[in-house]
Order: structure tokens, then sequence, then C-alpha cells
């Protein structure tokens, strides 16, 4: 059997029975026309949107001679699709023996306009902390429908951000020195910067820009102590918190463990002293009148003992020889 091959002679896309711009969630049939071809059980018609293959449309139908035959595609546009082109392309697959690649004839793109609704959101306050359309969040509702680029809502004007620190770190400080304390933070929309601290003579807050600076002038330790730098915008509140240390004085340190020595090695060196003085045979005479010795507060004489030699007595006095 012979069968004529025939390449289309045009191939062309519409919209049935609608024209203009699409509404957004409804949906229309897209047709493909192809003009004058043959074989038709050889014929593969693809749709594409942009260049992202969509369907294929094959025909079992055998036809010895050109035919003209149409395809069709449902879609339901959405308000993202505004802009997008379709395109319909007839393709005749004759097989490992025929040409190579396949014959393809491809109709002229279809832009499509996608009308919605008019929905202008706005999150100034919501938790992500981003702004999504420009007021707040209210939906606007015409009677006649107009399109719009969807893009601008996709991609923000801007964004509304916390406050984020940028410096602050505990500080460790010596006596009589001088110290400053810097805090800053961005954020959108700028936030306002607060320290929270124990006030004192010697201590001066300053602005510079955005920075909040604490100067302390001969640090004391009335100086130690916890500050606090608050950041806060209509988004959101950030605490950075700063200790500040006093630095012990290694004189002071040195004066303070010579007097602990002294004063845990003074009874030790009192009680080796006694004794060795006791051990050496040290004592203390006391003169007595002869004349008054019968009298009542006098020390009464001791006798001699009569221990042998080299021994002592109980009262610990030396033996006669």
């Amino acid at each position: 059997m012979i069968y004529i091959t025939k390449i289309p002679d045009s191939v062309s896309i519409s919209v049935l029975r609608h024209s203009g711009p699409m509404v957004e969630g409804t949906q229309y049939q897209l047709q493909c026309d192809i003009q004058n071809i043959a074989p038709l059980q050889n014929l593969i018609v693809k749709w594409y949107k942009g260049n992202e293959p969509l369907d294929n449309v094959t025909y079992s139908t055998i036809s010895k001679t050109s035919v003209d035959v149409s395809a069709t595609l449902m879609i339901s546009p959405s308000r993202n699709d505004n802009g997008d082109q379709y395109r319909c392309r007839a393709e005749l697959d004759l097989g490992p023996e025929g040409p190579q690649p396949h014959p393809t004839v491809t109709s002229e793109p279809l832009n499509i306009t996608v009308h919605c609704k008019l929905a202008i959101n706005l999150d100034i306050f919501h938790k992500s902390k981003t702004l999504d359309g420009y007021g707040f969040q209210f939906q606007l509702k015409f009677h006649k429908l107009h399109s719009f680029e969807w893009s601008t809502l996709k991609s923000p004007p801007f964004s509304l951000d916390a406050p984020k620190f940028l410096l602050g770190n505990d500080t460790v400080v010596s006596a009589d020195s001088n110290v400053s304390l810097n805090c800053s933070a961005e954020g959108n929309p700028s936030p306002e910067m607060k320290w929270n601290y124990t006030a004192a003579r010697n201590v001066k807050l300053s602005t510079e820009g955005r920075q909040r600076t604490i100067r302390i002038t001969t640090a004391t330790s009335t100086n130690a102590g916890i500050y606090i730098c608050t950041a806060t915008n209509r988004v959101g509140t950030a605490t950075k918190t700063t200790t500040v240390t006093l630095k012990d004085d290694p004189t002071i340190i040195i004066i303070v463990m010579i007097t602990l020595v002294i004063l845990v090695s003074t009874p030790i060196l009192l009680k080796v002293f006694c004794w060795l003085r006791k051990r050496r045979g040290y004592y203390n005479f006391i003169t007595i009148n002869t004349t008054d010795v019968n009298q009542p507060n006098n020390v009464p004489m001791m006798p001699l003992s009569t221990t042998w030699v080299g021994k002592s007595d109980p009262e610990g006095y030396p033996t006669k020889v």
C-alpha cells in the first residue's frame, strides 16, 4: 500500500470561543489547526508553554491522502502565566527509514494576558517581618477586572527587618583605666538605641550616628556590673548584655598574701620561741627580802632536791651535784 507523505502547509494556534485577555482561574481551550498533512497516522502534535513541553497528541486514523486536522489543549491560567507564550508543533514520524530529524512545522506563538482580582496585601507587623504589598492587609474588588504585573507583588520593593546588633562584647578593665562600650544595630526601619546601666559620675553617654557609646573615666569597682543595650523598631526588639569586670591589681594581691602569711606564721613562731627558751633553761629570778620572809605575800623558799646527779625532780628544777 502506498501512502502520500505531505508536510503541512500551515500550523496555527488560537483560543476557542474567546478573544482578548483571559481571567485567572477560568478554563480555556487552545486549538492547533494543521492544514494539508499526510499521512495522519504518523502525525504527532506537540504542545509547549515557552520551552516547557505540555502534551503530545497522536492519531490512529489511517489516511491515504492529505487532510486537515485540529488538536486541542485545556488550560486554566493563573496570574503567574500572564505574558506566557503557547505554541504547537506538527511533527511527522516516518520511522527509522524516514527523514531524520523528523519534518516539523511550528505555529507562531500565542501570547496570553491574564486578568485577576486586584489584591493589595500589607503585612507590616506579621511575624515574617516582610512586606508583601503596599498597605494594610485588605482586598479591593472591582466590577471590572484589571491586569497587572504580578512580579511587583512577588518581589516587594522593600522589607522590614528586626534589629541586629553589630557590636558589643564583655569587657575586662583595670582599675583607674578608661573604657568605652559601643552599641550599634541595623534594621529596617532604623532601630532606636538605649543603654540601661547604673549611673555614676564618671560615666557619660554619647551618640554618634547609629552608635550609642558609654564612656567610663577612671574606672572603679562601682562601675563593674551589667550594661544592657536595647535596639527597638516597629518590627521587634533586640537586647545585648555587656558585663564589665574590674581586673584586680597584682600589687594588692601580693600585699594581701603577705599579710595572710604573717598572720598565720606569727602564732607558730611564738610557740617555737617559748619551747626553745624552756628547753635551754632560761629563768626569771625574783629578789626576796629576807627580812620579810614571814609575810603571806612573799614567795616561799623551795628546798633543794636530793636527787642524784644527772636527774631532775618532778618540778623540772636542776638537781644538786
